[in-house]
């Protein structure tokens, strides 16, 4: 696996969104979480 992982804050998946490569955009709001303002799949 490559890129960086993050835990998505203010973010409800879908079944279909699980295992997936995402592209997001936020606030970095700790060391390992981004608060979502806007997620687009690969």
């Amino acid at each position: 696996m490559q890129g960086d992982h993050w835990v998505l804050e203010d973010f409800e998946p879908s079944i279909d969104d699980f295992g997936f490569e995402v592209t997001a955009e936020g606030v970095v709001v700790g060391l390992d979480r981004l608060r979502v303002e806007w997620l687009s799949a690969c």
